[in-house]
């Protein structure tokens, strides 16, 4: 009987976009909403036989690529290469309604998949975090060169996450706006994908040059983890004024991440306070994250400016 696969979700990466490549904190919460698994084309379980089979294609390099890091010593564990390629010729591939290109995970979502099924010997999570998050941020470089390792991390674990520095990972636990705060989580399509690795690179050019390194260090990185800290003890009123702040150096400091067409809608949400919209993950396309304790007149808003978005996580009334 073939192995029945799990499936992996997709994420959302709260605060943290860019910073966390440097050593800031980053917070990250699953997103069942898109989800993942492995699956063989022959068992009919496939809903578009062309995205099958370049996955299955795909597949077969991220094969090589492993088998590749595993013989140089990059990966500081086995996997089971022969059994995963003679699987790619059986038709493995990944079965994915996560966008690609859209900030949401959607290669982490892959890694995590192919780590625990091929794998020789997985890390249990306990006290091997650190360790389990840079073995998947190699895995993932296949996909994205630079990979903080975070996205398949959390795919794996299931489990928000938060990060400090480059090696200090633990669990948390959310509650997520009440009643009392009726503030929404939502995302917005750009309707076009972004490419992290240019842009990723194109932050670390730009972080050697003084003027924007010291912003960096002395503006974006305490007020993303400023607003971490009220996230995770729900200080909702505190957050909310600092995500205008985090919005705002967004828009001055990080324009080639944010899609030209989009800059009005990033902007009318500074002027009127309905709303604020900051990146999801590197940005340059796909999903932008937005937040508002409005649901029902920024729903209409979006609505009205011909916007596709999806709540993430909404208080009840």
């Amino acid at each position: 009987m073939e192995k029945v696969f799990d499936s992996y979700y997709g994420k959302i990466l709260l605060f943290g976009e860019y910073s966390v490549i440097i050593g800031s904190r980053a917070l990250t919460i699953p997103f069942t909403h898109f989800r993942g698994s492995l699956g063989f084309m022959h068992d009919g379980n496939y809903t578009d036989l062309d995205f099958a089979r370049r996955s299955n294609r795909s597949l077969g390099e991220f094969a090589a690529y492993l088998e590749k890091q595993s013989s140089s010593g990059q990966l500081n564990t086995g996997f089971h290469i022969p059994r995963l390629q003679a699987d790619i010729k059986n038709g493995l591939f990944f079965e994915s309604t996560i966008p690609q290109g859209y900030g949401v995970g959607s290669s982490g979502a892959l890694v995590a998949a192919i780590y625990e099924a091929y794998a020789k010997n997985p890390l249990p999570p306990e006290g091997n975090m650190p360790e389990l998050k840079q073995l998947l941020s190699v895995m993932e470089g296949h996909f994205h060169g630079t990979s903080s390792g975070l996205d398949p991390l959390i795919a794996y674990l299931k489990h928000p996450l938060m990060t400090e520095g480059k090696n200090e990972v633990k669990m948390v636990s959310l509650k997520g706006p009440g009643e009392k705060h009726r503030m929404t989580i939502f995302l917005i399509d750009t309707g076009m994908p972004g490419k992290t690795g240019p842009l990723v690179d194109g932050f670390l050019n730009k972080y050697r040059e003084t003027d924007f390194r010291e912003r960096v260090d002395a503006e974006l990185i305490p007020l993303n983890n400023q607003c971490i800290k009220h996230f995770l003890y729900e200080e909702y009123e505190e957050l909310w004024e600092l995500l205008a702040e985090l919005s705002l150096f967004q828009m001055k400091h990080f324009q080639p991440m944010i899609p030209a067409h989009f800059m009005q809608y990033w902007q009318l949400g500074l002027d009127t306070g309905l709303f604020t919209l900051k990146l999801l993950g590197s940005g340059g396309g796909g999903f932008i994250l937005g937040f508002t304790r409005d649901y029902e007149r920024t729903a209409l808003s979006l609505h009205e400016n011909g916007l596709r978005f999806i709540p993430v996580e909404r208080s009840k009334k």
